[in-house]
């Protein structure tokens, strides 16, 4: 199943997206598809829109609320989900998901927290992480570690260059 990259129409432009890296990286594997979509509020994608209402959809977002009940897929599985992320910054990525009732429908894994290593951008939000940082912690947690550390360290040339 693949990894759908929702990705801002301003996101695609900047030359700080790390989906891009993502994109590059694993385009090498045929087991892990990632597929960018462009974010369209008023045409959303209709395969997307059915997935969240049959319940197959998974988003990749930090929970709102400390308290907020996060479901889990056990075992996590990249092959087995369709996973979704948001490709935006954090004030986009927070208008993409109020402005997209789908999204809303879709189950949501949230990642543990951890710090991000991203310094391109500034505003970041306290314990959120990039694009590229969130697939690498779904490979690792899906087994595919070697495939994560490979773009953990495509990550950190790009972040340092």
């Amino acid at each position: 199943m693949p990894l759908y990259l929702l990705t801002h129409q301003r996101e695609l432009e900047r030359p700080s997206n790390t989906g891009r890296l993502v994109l590059d990286e694993l385009a090498q594997y045929a087991n892990l598809q990632v597929i960018r979509l462009q974010w369209q509020r008023k045409n959303p994608d209709p395969h997307l829109v059915q997935l969240a209402e049959q319940q197959k959809l998974w988003l990749l977002y930090p929970a709102s609320e400390p308290t907020e009940a996060v479901v889990r897929p056990e075992p996590l599985c990249w092959a087995s989900q369709h996973w979704v992320l948001l490709d935006a910054t954090w004030q986009e990525s927070q208008k993409m998901l109020r402005q997209s009732p789908y999204l809303q429908q879709a189950k949501r894994l949230s990642l543990p927290a951890s710090h991000s290593a991203y310094l391109l951008r500034r505003n970041q939000q306290a314990g959120a992480l990039c694009t590229a940082e969130v697939v690498v912690q779904l490979l690792a947690l899906s087994g595919w570690p070697e495939q994560g550390a490979a773009l953990a360290q495509r990550f950190r040339d790009f972040n340092h260059r």
